[in-house]
């Protein structure tokens, strides 16, 4: 039975595969969407998680491989239409940013940090972009039901919105207050009235994902919301400018006793490495942070090697030291005033 918007419930939405609501809501030809969906190599697309392992450390859930596939029955990537980029809204699921693509000179300065950081220290990669500046990224690291978790992205408070599904996501995104027939025709178009349900009911059927979720979680279980508000404190200062509210941040990022407690993770939890490196370099643990960076070194995911041989450079020679425009002297000005909002906790003797 083909899903419909007039009686689509929080049941019937678990029921419909994700293509189906993509193929409604999204895409201009149905025929050819289908067309192309069935022309797709699913085989071939099935790799896709072990190919992120390959590449960041840990396995992508497998619904990853379906949301490949989508983009490609959308044409996603030669976007001849130019939908993706129209009513201000550019999608597209960008799993190898340039960032974590870096010549040997973007290597010695660091420039592939500051944009990498959401990826390397949360796992958070860019899905839509919006033209206010905001994002909607999404987490690919391992998850208990193999699904996508998406989250939005203000950049203007810098903070992440409540995890949801990429089912949530279409729906939500491609759902129009207008009434059916009013303004261009679009099959989103519901009304008003019929909008705020569908609202409520993704919302619910979210819920109900992360109760599930809840109870079939490993002790292991990485959040990317929790590693992202963790490490925001160091967003900012990979760009160069300390937010306003660094004391703030710091006080949502871990102290030494984490430290401790992560330590024997870094080879198997490459974002904990990532991040220690970096939040010590800052913060100003030479002797915590010499040791994270020799367990870095030994990583088998490049870009965690590549911080590694940064964060040594940067101990190694702070008078030519710099992140991305970043230099030396602003780097020493950083981590002062780093170490004099954190918390006694968080700082060890040098």
């Amino acid at each position: 039975m083909a899903m419909s918007l007039d009686t689509l419930t929080v049941e019937t939405l678990a029921e419909t595969p994700l293509v189906d609501v993509a193929e409604l809501l999204v895409a201009r030809k149905p025929a050819a969407f289908r067309e192309r969906l069935l022309a797709v190599d699913m085989a071939e697309l099935t790799e896709m998680p072990d190919d992120i392992a390959q590449a960041y450390g840990w396995r992508a859930p497998e619904e990853l491989a379906t949301w490949r596939a989508i983009e490609l029955a959308l044409d996603l990537d030669e976007d001849t239409e130019g939908f993706w980029k129209s009513g201000g809204l550019s999608l597209g699921l960008d799993l190898y940013p340039d960032a974590l693509s870096p010549s040997d000179e973007e290597l010695d300065e660091g420039s592939f940090l500051p944009p990498g950081a959401e990826v390397l220290f949360a796992g958070l990669f860019r899905l839509c972009e919006h033209a206010s500046g905001d994002r909607t990224l999404v987490s690919l690291l391992p998850d208990p039901l193999g699904l996508l978790r998406v989250h939005s992205y203000s950049h203007d408070t810098g903070r992440l919105g409540r995890p949801r599904s990429l089912k949530s996501f279409v729906l939500n995104t491609w759902l129009s207050e207008m009434d059916p027939g009013e303004g261009p025709r679009r099959p989103g178009q519901v009304g008003i009235a019929r909008f705020k349900q569908l609202v409520r009911m993704a919302e619910a059927f979210d819920e109900r994902l992360e109760s599930v979720r809840r109870d079939q979680q490993p002790p292991a279980f990485r959040d990317s919301a929790k590693l992202h508000a963790r490490s925001r404190w160091l967003i900012d200062l990979l760009w160069g400018t300390p937010s306003v509210s660094l004391a703030e941040e710091l006080t949502q990022a871990p102290g030494l006793e984490d430290w401790e407690a992560e330590k024997p993770l870094l080879l198997e939890q490459p974002q904990f490495a990532n991040y220690w490196m970096v939040a010590h370099y800052f913060l100003g643990n030479d002797a915590a942070c010499d040791e994270a960076v020799e367990q870095g070194a030994q990583a088998r995911p490049d870009p965690t090697r590549w911080l590694a041989q940064l964060v040594r450079r940067q101990r190694d020679n702070p008078g030519t030291a710099r992140i991305g425009r970043t230099g030396p002297r602003e780097l020493a000005e950083l981590r002062r005033q780093v170490r004099a909002a954190a918390r006694p906790s968080q700082l060890a003797g040098r």
